[in-house]
């Protein structure tokens, strides 16, 4: 159930419930109308933009929105609390403007936008995404099966971006979706879209730093809910996240630990168990994680002892570490050249290193919060697949 502030992003007159609606968790809106009912029709779909000072890439998101093969509709812009020029840009195309100013995070933003849409499919993407020309095309017809309830796609290895950090990231991502089934138990927050009558509301994991991987919750309870959701991999859209280094190993730190604190929501039934993953991370990209910096120390013990007890063990724990992201690195030397391997090679055992950081600061974070305010009876589950 939603509570607090969030209310207030439905408070809208424009917004109506849908008097079947039965459950209090679903945002059951309005309902096309019948031929003379005198009530607005849907439309076929919206595009939905969450923005929060996001003036440097909300042209170039907008631009290629309105250049898709298939135009879409409705395009609502909602600009959370923004101090720069964001609403001036998105005011220069023919979208609606929404103004809200919670700053929780990207999920309050997009039930704004939700709450005010009129379309059959709410199609969610980032202000700094660049779709495709055919992107809405490949999205609508994905849900031409019925059985299809929620859609999410991935990365462009090619982002338009300049900086090292900012290409690694891209490939990185890339990578590890391309890996994942076409079956989903995760959305992805870059893209996706969902049938209208579908989108559960929920006030999502937000301390301490907002509402992060909501989309991810989003997913593992569409899949509790027994809805279809997929991963199309030839929905691909660009990026324009130019990280710097330190702002790559800031993200990694702070997206892992939020994984961490919905682990513990969502932790019974959890899809550890039953499909080797929770949301995009596979286990073994998990152990990878923590066996970069465990043997980042061994062999630092191994250089001021010279004992072979602390050598061999981080040897083998960084021959396992490459091993797994061998295809990765592979991919790399073919299309980026042996010089950004070669950064690429320092950067993976650091970055990992910050990943397991953030995993193990939300872990201590959640079992304080959990043992302070009793929280462990707040469990949600995730469902497995076919289960």
């Amino acid at each position: 159930m939603i509570s607090g502030a969030w209310t207030r992003i439905f408070s809208s007159r424009t917004t109506k419930r849908d008097p079947d609606c039965q459950n209090p968790d679903q945002l059951c809106m309005t309902k096309p109308a019948p031929s003379g009912s005198g009530r607005t029709a849907l439309l076929p779909f919206s595009v939905i933009i969450p923005a929060r000072n996001a003036a440097g890439t909300l042209a170039c998101c907008l631009g290629a929105v309105f250049a898709s093969s298939l135009k879409p509709p409705e395009v609502l812009v909602v600009d959370d609390g923004s101090v720069d020029e964001t609403s001036a840009i998105a005011a220069r195309y023919p979208c609606r403007v929404i103004p809200i100013a919670l700053g929780s995070g990207p999920m309050a933003p997009r039930y704004a936008g939700a709450a005010r849409a009129r379309g059959q499919i709410l199609v969610f993407i980032d202000a700094d995404v660049e779709v495709r020309p055919d992107t809405f095309s490949r999205l609508i017809a994905d849900f031409s099966d019925p059985a299809v309830h929620a859609v999410t796609g991935c990365l462009s290895p090619e982002g338009p971006v300049t900086r090292f950090a900012g290409h690694f990231k891209n490939e990185y991502m890339h990578w590890i979706f391309s890996r994942q089934p076409r079956r989903s138990s995760f959305l992805y927050g870059s893209l996706w879209a969902v049938r209208r009558e579908d989108l559960i509301v929920f006030e999502p994991v937000s301390e301490p730093f907002g509402s992060l991987v909501s989309d991810s919750e989003m997913g593992f309870r569409l899949q509790a809910a027994g809805k279809g959701v997929i991963l199309d991999h030839n929905l691909v859209v660009g990026h324009h996240k130019n990280y710097s280094l330190a702002g790559l190993l800031k993200n990694d730190f702070v997206i892992p630990f939020m994984f961490a604190r919905i682990f513990f929501r969502y932790r019974n039934a959890s899809s550890w168990t039953c499909r080797k993953a929770f949301s995009h991370a596979s286990l073994a990209q998990g152990l990878s994680v923590f066996a970069a910096p465990a043997a980042l120390v061994l062999f630092s013990l191994f250089v001021f002892s010279g004992s072979c007890l602390y050598g061999v063990p981080a040897v083998l724990m960084l021959t396992g570490f490459y091993a797994f992201w061998f295809s990765f690195l592979a991919g790399l030397l073919k299309r980026r050249g042996i010089l950004f391997v070669l950064r690429s090679l320092l950067v993976l055992p650091l970055d990992a290193a910050v990943m397991a950081a953030g995993i193990c600061g939300g872990l201590v974070y959640s079992l304080k919060k959990a043992f302070s305010e009793g929280l462990f009876t707040d469990n949600e589950g995730v469902l497995c697949p076919g289960k």
